[in-house]
């Protein structure tokens, strides 16, 4: 039998890494501190994301109602600044059907979803922690997020 593995944190990230772990067979505890569905102010816009991760993701059905967004316009408050084509088109989504549809998904294929519970240090063999919180670590690696 293989090793459970525990998440942390059940965003974009922690959902779709326990969705692709359940979808290989592998046992999954992820811990949400809130509750779905739920209203997020980030992540209603995805860009970078290829068809293809979504696919080997197995969440790729997920984005089928999904905006494709092709341009994007820069502005100061009332001022435009610019108007640009993106590389690649991004997906358009709510935060309360994605995080929904993934936490569905998610319980589907067998996981197990404990919601209302937030854990605090999360460390160890077998625990990933996917809560975007800061803490103390050793590695050189940074994570930036930024909001536009």
């Amino acid at each position: 039998m293989r090793q459970l593995i525990e998440i942390a944190g059940g965003g974009i990230a922690g959902l779709s890494l326990g969705v692709a772990l359940r979808e290989r067979g592998v046992p999954v505890r992820l811990f949400e501190a809130g509750r779905y569905p739920r209203h997020r102010l980030c992540g209603e816009f995805l860009n970078g994301v290829s068809e293809e991760t979504l696919r080997s993701l197995g969440v790729v059905d997920l984005f089928a109602d999904a905006c494709r967004h092709r341009e994007m316009t820069w502005w100061r408050g009332g001022d435009f600044l610019t108007r640009g084509r993106l590389s690649k088109a991004a997906l358009g989504l709510s935060r309360w059907a994605l995080d929904q549809r993934l936490a569905e998904r998610f319980v589907d294929l067998g996981g197990e979803l404990c919601e209302g519970q937030r854990v605090k240090d999360f460390r160890g063999e077998g625990r990933v922690d996917a809560r975007g919180r800061v803490y103390q670590k050793t590695s050189r690696l940074l994570g930036l997020k930024a909001h536009f």
